[in-house]
Parts: C-alpha cells; structure tokens; sequence
C-alpha cells in the first residue's frame, strides 16, 4: 500500500495554535513536532509511530479503540480509503481528527476538532522510503 513507509518532517502550520485552543492553555514550551513517521499496514492493522512509546498506536480498521497515541484519547477509530488515512479521536477535548494524506511523496497530516474556536493545524513531512 502506496500510504505504508517512513516520513521525515518538512514542516508544520498552527500545532500550538490548536492545542492551544483544545486545551485552553497555552503549551509551557512549543509542540515538539516528531521529525519521523512511520505507517505500517498489514491487513486491516495499522500501526503509526513517531520513534517514542507513547507516540506508537495501533489501529484495527473501523474498530473501535482505547487509549491510542498519547493515551490521551478515550475512543479512537480509523478508516482508511485509497491513499488517506482518517483517524477520530474521542477525549476530554471533543472530537479530534486526524487526516493523513499521501500525495505523491507528501504526506500532509491535518489536525481539526470538533470544539468551536480551535484553528486547523497541518503537518507537512515527505516520503523517504
């Protein structure tokens, strides 16, 4: 699958903005962007993984699950179409999603929430295998 393989970060456009607005305060020090990416798709698994524990989440498609990613999301689901890769989340914080998606070598990930007043972030990274 064209979407499976390792990003490098190239650039991101309003993360602290967003958690920002999500959390009502204001980050003590700047979202540290992870500067690789991994997706792996086997089957109807998969797994997203930023280089640290707490940043690798696995995913059954269209299943419900608990506690991914950060362990800050109470209900996550993915679906996954062609080259893009949605994933919802369910927290404290509303609804968040995540949409990743592969255009040619780029792979733009765009933040939105469900809150009212919290801006759309996106994070740009390139494929490099």
């Amino acid at each position: 699958m064209a979407l499976a393989g390792t990003y490098e970060l190239v650039k991101s456009e309003g993360v602290d903005e967003f958690y920002k607005a999500l959390t009502n305060k204001t980050p003590e020090k700047k979202v540290q962007q992870s500067k690789k990416l991994e997706i792996a798709i086997n089957g109807d698994q998969v797994t997203l993984d930023c280089g640290a524990a707490k940043t690798k989440a696995t995913y059954t498609l269209g299943n419900n699950a608990e506690g991914c990613g950060s362990g800050s999301a109470k209900n996550a689901i993915a679906k996954l179409s062609g080259n893009v890769l949605i994933v919802l989340d369910k927290n404290e914080h509303g609804l968040i999603q995540r949409s990743y998606k592969l255009s040619g070598s780029e792979l733009t990930v765009t933040l939105t929430s469900s809150k009212k007043g919290v801006p759309t972030a996106q994070i740009v990274y390139i494929k490099v295998k």
